[in-house]
């Protein structure tokens, strides 16, 4: 049996397209396409490299009189390897991006919604303050409440929709993948044209982040001297963050539905390992912060302080996802 023949019946037998056998050679598809219709050999170095891939020998590549059937014992295990991996169509891959496409602006509108919910009852503290309106208390926490409740009850069915929409791919985020011949050239592609967005999108953001944090700061002695009527700075520090919130994350979506195609970023094969070592850990972490957030806030009804937990349980939990993050790669390449 032929090399040229012994590469394209592994390379099958792996569940590989040409495109994708190629990317993990670091070769062209045109080579492989050489290398299998017997047009050309591949060099020593890329003989050994696919040795490794399949886990075959170099001997065994090389040998016209050896075939499949003398492949080395503990070294068949190619189809049950090939099982763990799911092709992606190049109409799946668009449907998929498409899909993306289409969900980014809602669900980063419904973000945003959950965090202007709470302008309102800023806006009508301030305004309680003006003796001829004659707000009450009572009115500013009823009407507060229910506006409150227009701006999050739409951001919730956002969510539960896209949501359910999703499930149809659920597959490529939760299954090892291989993409078609075609879907890693579009995935390129489209990356290219979000490139200068997502670079526009981050620095605005970053900037917004930036202002809503100035104002936070500068409301605490703002407090004593206007009392009440701080919190009109408090309401446009949220706006700002919230108009943050919404470009991070209608270009995350996008950007992260590209390097899922690509298995890059977080979607590298060795950061889905991670990720999936990470989630019981970030679920038991969030749980207790949450906890703690309510066993302060309730008791002490001091609500104005208490939210400054979320922003040091970001930064401890980025801390704590970095060290182990690191160990976990150590692992993962020993």
């Amino acid at each position: 049996m032929i090399m040229a023949d012994k590469i394209s019946e592994l390379r099958k037998k792996c569940g590989w397209t040409q495109e994708s056998f190629a990317h993990r050679l670091g070769v062209s598809r045109q080579a492989i396409s050489k290398w299998e219709s017997a047009q050309s050999v591949p060099d020593l170095n890329n003989l050994e490299k696919m040795s490794q891939l399949f886990n075959v020998s170099t001997d065994f590549l090389i040998k016209d009189e050896l075939d499949m059937d003398d492949l080395v014992p503990g070294r068949q295990d190619l189809e049950a390897d090939a099982n763990v991996l799911r092709s992606v169509s190049l109409q799946e891959a668009n449907d998929f991006l498409a899909y993306k496409d289409d969900s980014a602006p809602k669900i980063a509108l419904g973000a945003a919604l959950c965090i202007v919910s709470f302008v309102p009852l800023s806006v009508l503290g301030v305004l309680s303050e003006v003796p001829q309106l004659g707000i009450s208390e009572n009115q500013v926490a009823f009407v507060g409440g229910a506006l409150l409740f227009v701006c999050v009850i739409p951001a919730v069915m956002i969510f539960i929709i896209f949501g359910l929409k999703a499930n149809q791919f659920k597959y490529l985020t939760e299954e090892a993948i291989d993409t078609a011949y075609g879907v890693r050239g579009m995935a390129k592609e489209h990356k290219s044209q979000l490139q200068s967005r997502l670079i526009t999108h981050v620095t605005t953001g970053v900037a917004l982040c930036v202002l809503a944090l100035g104002l936070l700061i500068t409301s605490g002695p703002l407090a004593q001297m206007w009392g009440k009527q701080w919190q009109a700075l408090f309401g446009l520090s949220l706006v700002l963050a919230a108009s943050a919130v919404y470009l991070f994350v209608s270009i995350g979506i996008r950007w992260g539905a590209v390097q899922l195609l690509l298995q890059e970023g977080d979607w590298h094969p060795t950061q889905r390992k991670i990720g999936k070592r990470m989630a019981p850990i970030a679920a038991v972490y969030w749980l207790a912060v949450i906890a703690i957030y309510l066993a302060f806030s309730l008791p002490t009804n001091d609500w104005e302080r208490s939210w400054v937990i979320w922003p040091v349980a970001g930064v401890v939990f980025a801390i704590i996802y970095i060290v182990v993050e690191a160990r976990l790669k150590a692992t993962y390449h020993q």
